[in-house]
């Protein structure tokens, strides 16, 4: 079995419901499994159009971003960034 720790560091930290999905279905279910966690993020959080920026994250001067996203604790942004 592949586990998504080999690839993404500390993601069954965060997503501990998702730890037995195959990374397949994770990215197959992705746009769901990002909408479903966004409605659980505290009020450190703002969230606007299905996006979240944690209140420590910088965002920079045009950046794209694409819903649904979050950008975590402390994430930089950087200049005419698309995501």
């Amino acid at each position: 079995m592949i586990h998504i720790d080999d690839y993404i560091n500390d993601f069954s930290l965060l997503f501990s419901n998702l730890i037995n999905l195959q990374p397949w279905n994770i990215t197959d279910n992705l746009k769901e499994i990002i909408q479903k966690t966004i409605l659980t993020l505290d009020d450190n959080y703002t969230i606007k159009d299905n996006v979240a920026i944690h209140k420590t994250a910088t965002i920079e001067n045009g950046v794209t971003i694409k819903s649904p996203a979050i950008i975590g604790e402390n994430c930089y942004v950087g200049a005419h960034a698309y995501s």
